[in-house]
């Protein structure tokens, strides 16, 4: 089922730009470590960082077609010893300078990667030629490094911060060798794990504009005849139509109340998966009247809830 994203977007919103603004105006300094100490051996990456964190946010947003994505340069000038990033949301677009034919500005405004390494010891257990067992220690290595990153979206025609938040995103690499050093060397190169994850940030950031395609448990009632063995068969290729139809037949052809309520349920099931949500509604209505069961008092909620996300993809999808 198509969700809708986490991040609407304004309807009128098709021209997006997207600035690194971390070397201007930036919290503190970046944090790296490596078993538990700074080191200067990553003093680069605060210009790569960021920088591929905004590569990946642009390539992963560039394919939802809605949007028109452009990467801004901005030469506002702010203390790089501030405190904080200013607030003030009239201060900072006044000094972005940015093409008045923009929307929406997307702004990376903070970065933060944090590199830590830890390893294990494995034994492996052989056996020579005689049968006689003799163990092989084996080294693992580990380096996480997470990503921190403070995203803050300008709403450029109403000169407004929309939202801003923190979005952490963690990986982690590894690598194997016969004692400690060589396991060590085994592992990616530095940087490159770094600029790996902040490219891996930016897309995990940009996937929150876009609707993505989530799998979602719906409940049919089986039954055990063949007629209702035949609907549920056409249920499972995809063929909600038919399923209806046939389930439609079987609410009114059994007499038994609890079978009634279960074709009445499944044509619930049917008219919400086929996107009909007044039809769903009716047989949903239908069943909390008619057999008072706690199942239609979830459908009708689980409808609502539909059809909200819906309205949210529409104002998304929309061109």
């Amino acid at each position: 089922m198509l969700r809708p994203a986490e991040i609407t977007l304004p309807e009128s919103a098709l021209r997006v730009g997207v600035v690194d603004r971390t070397q201007l105006a930036w919290a503190a300094p970046i944090s790296v470590f490596e078993n538990g100490t700074k080191t200067a051996r990553f003093r680069d990456i605060k210009s790569i960082g960021p920088k591929k964190t905004i590569e990946g946010f642009i390539v992963e947003l560039s394919g939802f077609k809605r949007f028109v994505t452009v990467p801004v340069s901005t030469p506002e000038k702010v203390d790089s010893l501030a405190t904080q990033v200013p607030k003030a949301s009239q201060e900072v677009l006044d000094g972005l300078e940015v093409d008045s034919s923009l929307d929406i500005l997307v702004s990376l405004e903070g970065y933060r990667a944090e590199i830590s390494t830890d390893g294990n010891i494995y034994t492996s257990v052989y056996y020579d030629g005689f049968g006689n067992p003799f163990t092989v220690p084996s080294f693992q290595n580990r380096r996480t490094i997470k990503i921190v990153a403070f995203w803050r979206i300008y709403d450029l025609k109403k000169n407004t911060v929309q939202e801003e938040r923190n979005v952490e995103t963690e990986l982690t690499f590894s690598s194997n060798g016969y004692n400690p050093d060589e396991s060590y060397r085994n592992l990616p190169e530095q940087i490159g794990s770094v600029e790996n994850t902040s490219q891996v940030a930016g897309i995990d950031y940009a996937k929150k504009f876009v609707p993505f395609w989530g799998n979602t448990e719906r409940m049919i009632y089986l039954g055990q005849s063949n007629a209702w063995l035949d609907a549920a068969d056409s249920a499972e290729v995809g063929n909600w139509a038919s399923a209806a139809e046939q389930w439609t037949v079987l609410s009114k052809k059994t007499a038994l109340p609890v079978i009634q309520r279960q074709a009445v349920f499944n044509l619930f099931t049917a008219y919400e998966v086929l996107g009909n949500f007044d039809e769903a509604e009716y047989w949903a209505k239908q069943g909390q009247k008619k057999y008072k069961n706690r199942d239609f008092d979830a459908a009708i909620i689980f409808l609502d809830k539909r059809r909200i996300e819906n309205e949210q993809l529409d104002r998304q999808l929309r061109e």
